[in-house]
């Protein structure tokens, strides 16, 4: 709905459409869902090390002795009640709207899914670029559906799983053309 209401008309009619940088910073809701998504599913699966200053430093209130090796994991990172809420394991991009600035901006520091400071990934712009285009764009030139309902299973962790891994259908419909996806 978001794309129909903030981006422009294709004037020719086809349902082609290529979204703008400029325009893509126009979807709040879908810039909800990315962060949602690396939040919940974050690309680096390891601990972000770093080593403390040999002077030592104090962190999260408790001394740590210089040379000492500390860190954090993404995933962990993602799922903290006190940043992110008690529903840290729903999928809620609502939560990025919210008129909280001060807890907003503390969600956007935990977001660690490029790095950060020093060692953030040098491909981050155009990766984030690349995503902010070809999502709208190609949510505005077809209509997305499963071919095949699907039931959701629940895992033990509540987590919901769609079974696309499992060679579930994906339609794509155009005005010019029918593709159908097996993933």
């Amino acid at each position: 709905e978001e794309l129909d209401v903030k981006l422009p008309k294709n004037g020719s009619g086809s349902r082609k459409y290529i979204t703008s940088w400029v325009d893509s910073l126009k979807l709040p809701y879908l810039d909800a869902c990315f962060k949602e998504s690396f939040r919940l599913h974050p690309a680096l699966g390891t601990v972000l090390e770093r080593v403390v200053p040999l002077s030592g430093a104090k962190i999260c209130g408790e001394w740590i002795p210089g040379g000492t090796i500390v860190g954090c994991h993404t995933w962990v990172l993602g799922r903290h009640k006190e940043t992110f809420g008690e529903d840290v394991e729903a999928f809620r991009p609502e939560r990025w709207l919210e008129d909280d600035a001060e807890k907003v901006a503390m969600m956007n520091r935990a977001l660690l899914q490029f790095g950060a400071g020093s060692r953030t990934c040098i491909k981050k712009n155009i990766s984030l670029l690349e995503m902010y285009k070809l999502v709208p764009s190609f949510l505005k030139s077809f209509r997305v559906r499963h071919a095949i309902p699907i039931a959701l299973d629940v895992d033990i962790g509540g987590v919901a799983d769609t079974n696309l891994s499992r060679g579930a259908q994906i339609t794509l419909e155009n005005p010019e053309k029918e593709w159908i996806l097996v993933i």
